[in-house]
């Protein structure tokens, strides 16, 4: 029976990780790995293998720019992500995309224009987290979500492929002790300034009392061993260019040299690629 519901589940079973109780029979019980995920044992683990909710990386981080520089965006500028309308979860949240694609891909990731503005701010940010993960793999997703006073973000597990497979990272610019982060079940209040990466596979949630809006800067950073064939090859819409081209950057927030390897991973330098002015 146990070999059905394993052969039956297994995809619930992979994704949630699930595992059956032992008993004293001389049947060993099976295993599952905890945060294996999809066809590939690629050795990628969430929160790098511990059995956390939250981790906290780095105590202090120096906002200052990146707030000043946040006090000057256009309120508009909040709502043309349209993250509110597409996820219901996020129905009380406003986002300024850095680096996204719609289709959540997990590789060659679209820099926005938005990101221009902060390369500056963000760039100790991302050299960081860069050597934080020894420099192997990159960051695919960046972006400003801001939850509103007295909004709630709920109860909800991250599905895609990407999503579980990246470490996603946290930090608070601007928030409140009455901001509580719920995690698998465990609550706590992520400090302003604090870098944490917590397990978005797992069921989790946020909750603002405050009246005061609550703003986080959110990195994904994939694993090198986390890409597929599938994710190489082109996608079906172009990522966007800068009408200069050479303003592109890599995934370490700095601009491309000419003749430097194109950060879309063709092979090609980058003045004979995508830094080939438009």
């Amino acid at each position: 029976m146990r070999d059905l519901i394993a052969q039956k589940d297994a995809l619930i079973i992979d994704k949630y990780g699930y595992q059956f109780e032992t008993d004293d029979s001389t049947d060993a019980a099976l295993e599952f790995p905890p945060i294996q995920i999809g066809y590939r044992n690629d050795g990628f683990q969430k929160m790098g293998g511990e059995e956390r909710n939250f981790k906290l990386i780095k105590p202090e981080v120096d906002l200052e720019f990146v707030k000043r520089k946040l006090a000057k965006i256009p309120e508009r500028a909040w709502f043309g992500s349209g993250r509110e309308q597409t996820y219901e979860v996020h129905k009380q949240t406003q986002a300024l995309l850095l680096i996204h694609d719609e289709d959540f891909r997990h590789y060659n990731p679209t820099y926005q224009e938005l990101y221009s503005q902060f390369r500056k701010e963000l760039q100790p940010i991302f050299d960081f987290i860069v050597d934080y993960f020894n420099h192997d793999g990159f960051i695919v997703r960046a972006l400003f979500a801001r939850l509103a006073a007295h909004g709630r973000i709920d109860t909800h597990t991250d599905g895609l492929y990407s999503l579980l497979k990246c470490h996603r990272i946290h930090i608070p610019i601007i928030t409140n002790d009455q901001v509580v982060f719920t995690i698998g079940g465990e609550k706590k209040v992520l400090g302003e300034g604090e870098m944490w990466e917590i397990n978005n596979a797992t069921l989790h949630a946020v909750e603002n009392n405050s009246d005061q809006d609550r703003i986080h800067l959110i990195i994904d950073w994939v694993p090198n061993a986390t890409v597929r064939l599938e994710d190489k090859r082109p996608p079906r819409t172009a990522p966007k260019q800068s009408a200069a081209g050479s303003a592109i950057p890599d995934y370490r927030g700095r601009p491309v040299g000419r003749n430097e390897p194109c950060p879309c991973n063709s092979g090609k330098k980058f003045k004979h690629c995508h830094g080939i002015p438009r």
